[in-house]
């Protein structure tokens, strides 16, 4: 894989503690991440804005070709969709960008939460700011010195492209206008200028835009869509305290309902590390048969990704909160989280399947770029400690989901060399203690394992 021409690069960070410490003391840490940030936005600002005019032109000419009976048809099954994003957009409008910020209402919350899960753009767009903070590579945000990772650089790639590619074949879709406000009010709060404005023209372009946008207002919607995020880990850290009847035996804690014993080692004390868990729990048992099973997961995805190590605290990562972790513990989290980013993608394939939907997001070369760059999580230290079996189980997640590589056999070949693990039957009994999807999932870890030991 790492020889692939076609695949996207990126550049490595070197992780060096002493280094990362004396720059903190300098005062020149935050400066750096936001110098990172803004070259992050300026690299692919040029592309986007080809990719974009490219997109608006066809959308022009494309938007009337439809037959009156089809578009009929569309706009009868659309109208729900329609009623609750221009009740969303109103809202914007009238209220200023602290009042939108501050969600004061529950019905917004909703509005947002049925667009992300209720359409394929909308959801890619959620996705893209979902991980905005948290890092969809799951590697803490100190390792890499900034507030993005590589995963989180080929995500904002990927969600970019494949909606704007959605658009051009789509633009009467009702969510395509809030997809491309949520870009823009990213932008406007992450980006360059430049691109924001573009973003915003392609927005007003659109056959079903509702209406002009004040730049407060846009900007406020990526703060909503965050604020939503992590509101929805409260939430799940609330009801797994109130609800979950379970104990951990070792510490008396809470341990969410259906969750895999081998996770009950890690404590809940924090409300970051159960609301994980619970998560964790509700992708282990989940039904992708069942109706509304897309949506439904859509969410489970998202909080995933969305999920932050001081999540209860701000919807921004704290130093201070994260650094009174016990370290093991927070990065076996990180583990876990890292682990269940690839291991949601084929059950929510199978969620795609069963109903007989489309989809053409590129999963496959992201989860491929997501497993090189959890290489940096540092597995070595947690072998020899309780939490051996997740480093395991995660690493295997990662490498057996991504694309075959001599580069990922060689990293699970020298994790392995820790553990005493020898048989496959020894390590399908680990696999089982953690999320283990076998009817989906069970080939390519055998796969994986065979390639390592014979």
């Amino acid at each position: 894989m790492a020889n692939d021409s076609n695949l996207v690069s990126f550049a490595w960070v070197e992780y060096d503690p002493r280094a990362l410490k004396e720059r903190r003391e300098l005062g020149v840490y935050n400066q750096q991440r936001r110098v990172v940030r803004a070259h992050v936005a300026h690299t692919s600002s040029g592309a986007r804005k080809a990719t974009i005019a490219r997109k608006v032109s066809i959308a022009k000419t494309q938007g009337s070709r439809k037959s009156s009976k089809s578009g009929k048809s569309s706009n009868k099954q659309d109208k729900p969709v329609e009623d609750f994003i221009t009740l969303l957009f109103a809202r914007l409008r009238s209220r200023d960008a602290s009042a939108v910020a501050s969600m004061a209402q529950k019905s917004d919350r909703t509005l947002l939460w049925n667009a992300f899960t209720g359409g394929n753009t909308c959801f890619e767009a959620a996705m893209f700011v979902a991980g905005t903070y948290s890092n969809t590579c799951g590697i803490s945000r100190h390792d890499l010195h900034t507030g993005f990772g590589s995963g989180l650089l080929f995500l904002r790639g990927a969600s970019l492209d494949g909606i704007q590619k959605t658009i051009i074949h789509t633009p009467k879709d009702s969510l395509n206008s809030i997809s491309i406000a949520l870009l823009a009010g990213w932008e406007r709060r992450f980006g360059d200028e430049q691109s924001y404005a573009v973003h915003l023209r392609a927005w007003k372009a659109l056959p079903i835009s509702t209406g002009s946008l004040e730049d407060s207002s846009i900007a406020a919607l990526t703060d909503v869509a965050l604020i939503c995020f992590q509101e929805a880990a409260q939430e799940r850290y609330i009801a797994e305290s109130a609800f979950s009847a379970a104990r951990s035996l070792v510490y008396g804690t809470v341990l969410p309902k259906g969750l895999p014993r081998g996770y009950h080692i890690i404590p809940t004390e924090r409300p970051e590390a159960l609301s994980l868990l619970g998560t964790v729990a509700k992708c282990a048992m989940f039904n992708w048969k069942a109706p509304g099973s897309v949506e439904s997961f859509r969410r489970l995805i998202l909080e995933t990704i969305s999920w932050s190590a001081s999540h209860s605290i701000s919807t921004e990562p704290v130093d201070s909160y994260e650094e009174a972790w016990d370290q093991t513990d927070l990065l076996a989290l990180y583990h876990v989280r890292s682990a269940m980013v690839s291991a949601n993608a084929p059950i929510m394939w199978a969620c795609i399947e069963a109903h007989n939907l489309r989809w053409a997001y590129d999963v496959q070369t992201g989860i491929d770029i997501h497993a090189e760059a959890c290489r940096h999580l540092r597995s070595h230290e947690l072998m020899g400690t309780k939490y051996e079996e997740i480093a395991i189980w995660a690493k295997m997640t990662l490498v057996s989901h991504a694309t075959p590589s001599t580069d990922g056999d060689e990293h699970m070949s020298g994790l392995m060399k820790y553990s005493s693990i020898k048989t496959w039957e020894q390590m399908e009994a680990l696999l089982r203690r953690h999320v283990f999807r076998e009817e989906l999932t069970w080939k390519k870890y055998r796969s994986l394992f065979d390639r390592l030991v014979y």
